[in-house]
């Protein structure tokens, strides 16, 4: 069965050799595309393109911003797409594990994910043939259909601040194709979950079945507008987005209850009184210190 997740992308740079697909991606708006950081580096000075399997067609693109500690970069394309873009969870891994441990037999919380391995010219899990282009660098070929894989998170995954330990459930190894691409969900008794994106997948060192999530609240630490795209309940988008201009302008000096009594924020005013940003610490810090 194919799967239809057109947000799905690959990530090319463009050398003098030839193009070479450097792991995946995936479209967050109309315009831009997160992946990691280390996919991109050693980028600079060459073309990148953005790649999507169902369109079968690629858009420029260009680096806006990267992070390597979490290992996050976020792509600009040079023009929109009309690609839908994904749909975000507003909630966390850890609820998302405990649910889905709660109504399922087998352990761990279900997700899959799109990458670009090197192939021996196999097909792909999601129908599609490899396409037996040569690669520049070595034997195998760029399979610009991609391999879908199944993950799984355990309860005790967390492993780090900005990662959930993974594991492959199709007996594949989880390889260096696969950095980049989305974490959606893919099997959970909660309906407005299914095929939401939660984070973003990153091979670990060496071989293996594992690796590891970055979650999507880690994303906003080097690119905090992501936040305007997930559908948290406790403001929408709008609000969101005006907040973020509020905590990013806040001066050293100022303490952010003044700007409470000054501005009509618009969003919980309890909240923010609770658990007012800190100078320095902008929106994303307030959201992680905040719990939200």
């Amino acid at each position: 069965m194919v799967e239809t997740y057109p947000w799905r992308a690959q990530i090319q740079v463009e050398y003098a050799s030839g193009t070479v697909a450097r792991g995946a991606g995936f479209l967050v708006d109309k315009q831009h595309v997160i992946t990691c950081e280390h996919v991109i580096r050693g980028c600079e000075g060459y073309a990148l393109h953005v790649y999507f399997p169902q369109l079968r067609s690629s858009v420029p693109a260009t680096v806006l911003t990267f992070g390597t500690d979490p290992d996050v970069a976020v792509l600009q394309l040079t023009s929109a797409t009309a690609v839908t873009p994904a749909r975000l969870s507003s909630a966390r891994i850890s609820e998302l594990v405990t649910e889905a441990e709660a109504t399922r037999s087998a352990p761990g919380l279900k997700l899959r994910t799109l990458g670009f391995p090197r192939t021996k010219g196999r097909s792909t899990q999601d129908g599609g043939q490899s396409t037996g282009q040569d690669a520049p660098t070595d034997a195998g070929v760029n399979d610009l259909d991609g391999i879908a894989i199944g993950l799984r998170v355990m309860a005790d995954g967390e492993v780090e601040a900005h990662g959930w330990q993974i594991e492959t459930t199709d007996n594949e190894d989880l390889r260096e194709g696969h950095s980049g691409g989305a974490a959606y969900v893919y099997e959970t008794s909660a309906a407005e979950q299914y095929g939401r994106v939660v984070g973003i997948v990153r091979k670990s060192s060496g071989l293996g079945n594992r690796g590891k999530i970055i979650p999507l609240s880690s994303i906003s630490l080097v690119w905090e507008e992501i936040d305007d795209l997930i559908p948290f309940p406790w403001a929408d988008s709008e609000s969101r987005a005006s907040l973020r201009r509020i905590c990013t302008s806040i001066p050293d000096d100022l303490d952010f209850r003044s700007i409470l009594r000054q501005q009509d924020v618009p969003v919980p005013r309890m909240r923010l009184i609770l658990s007012p940003p800190q100078p320095g610490d902008g929106y994303a810090g307030w959201r992680r210190n905040s719990s939200v």
